[in-house]
């Protein structure tokens, strides 16, 4: 069903290029709309890469945590905690589980520019690029929580102490 998504996607995406590339075909300035269309494509690109990036992080998360389950439920000398543990690990695989949710979303959304006119072409391809960057912030916000979930497991785990990650737990990343 991944791959049939993706296709759709990217079907999404080439009907609207496709439209974009139409209108830029009326443009009195040539070169303004080669530009517009590169730049269009390249915040589609961008979008992916970026998703794809997250996706491989949460990967490596979860066989991470999956080997920290085996240790625990193995019972290994260097486990203090067992059963705080288990709910660490419990609460890292939901938080792993939404943020790859809200990045698979952010897979799916289209960043081609609308085009409403010539004359206010600048305006709206700055609007697409802020909401990308505002929709990949937010994203990205959401896989540093299932990061500082991971984390935490890998904390109780070894420490045997229960620490509840509140709001003030910050990886320096935000900006």
């Amino acid at each position: 069903s991944s791959v049939w998504a993706q296709t759709a996607i990217k079907e999404k995406v080439a009907s609207k290029e496709a439209i974009l590339k139409a209108r830029l075909e009326k443009f009195k300035d040539q070169k303004k709309a080669e530009i517009t269309e590169r730049v269009s494509n390249n915040l589609n690109r961008i979008n992916e890469k970026h998703t794809q990036m997250m996706l491989k992080f949460l990967d490596r998360a979860s066989i991470i945590l999956g080997k920290l389950e085996v240790r625990v439920n193995s019972s290994t000398p260097d486990i203090k905690n067992a059963e705080a543990a288990k709910e660490a690990i419990a609460l890292a695989k939901d938080a792993i589980a939404s943020a790859s949710a809200a990045v698979n979303t952010q897979a799916e959304k289209d960043y081609t520019i609308t085009v409403t006119s010539e004359g206010r072409i600048k305006t709206d391809a700055q609007a697409i690029r802020k909401l990308l960057h505002d929709d990949l912030q937010a994203v990205r916000k959401i896989v540093i929580g299932a990061k500082q979930a991971v984390a935490n497991a890998i904390r109780v785990a070894k420490s045997g102490k229960v620490e509840v990650p509140g709001p003030s737990t910050s990886s320096g990343l935000e900006k």
